[in-house]
């Protein structure tokens, strides 16, 4: 599935990103460097729970959670494993 998302970041790059690879991994690398760190990493674990809760119910899309799951840990929580406001 393509899919084209535009938007501004620091009100000066505007990025467009043509699959849900793209997009999942510019996330992942902006969750990762985000000076809000913690914060951002605490929502989207937050957005990620609830899709997955929402995909076993529904069976939507469970097994693409799974299958993204070693990435997201790896790419976007990593840099706050360690830290205690994480836990």
């Amino acid at each position: 599935m393509t899919t084209v998302t535009t938007w501004t970041y620091h009100n000066a790059n505007v990025i467009i990103i043509r699959t849900r690879a793209e997009k999942k991994m510019s996330t992942y690398e902006r969750i990762a460097n985000c000076p809000a760190g913690v914060a951002a990493a605490k929502v989207k674990l937050a957005d990620r729970i609830a899709n997955i809760k929402f995909s076993k119910e529904f069976g939507s899309k469970l097994d693409m959670y799974r299958e993204e799951q070693e990435d997201f840990e790896h790419l976007a929580l990593r840099p706050y494993r360690d830290n205690p406001l994480f836990r």
